[in-house]
């Protein structure tokens, strides 16, 4: 049987134009849905739901090799710093 990794990645970032719930839920969507069309990962929202400006997302990823996982969360993680309407705040990633 093959070994199964999983790799999490949490991102939490500032939305620094953002002025009410629904345009941090629409920056949120853009995020999310280039995420999931890029990478092909598992992308959710985790925290700081009642703030406009602040946002946590939670980004997993399986494969049978940590090398693969470490990639592509450090591609997500790239991704995140590059966008210029955002700001990372903090990022924090796991293997198991």
């Amino acid at each position: 049987m093959a070994l199964v990794h999983v790799g999490i990645l949490k991102i939490d970032f500032q939305i620094p134009e953002s002025r009410t719930l629904k345009e941090k839920r629409m920056v949120l969507q853009r995020l999310k849905d280039g995420v999931r069309n890029v990478f092909n990962v598992s992308i959710a929202e985790i925290g700081h739901h009642d703030k406009w400006q602040i946002a946590s997302l939670g980004i997993s990823c399986v494969a049978n090799e940590k090398r693969h996982i470490d990639g592509t969360l450090n591609r997500v993680k790239n991704f995140f710093e590059s966008k210029r309407y955002i700001f990372v705040i903090d990022c924090s990633m796991e293997i198991i």
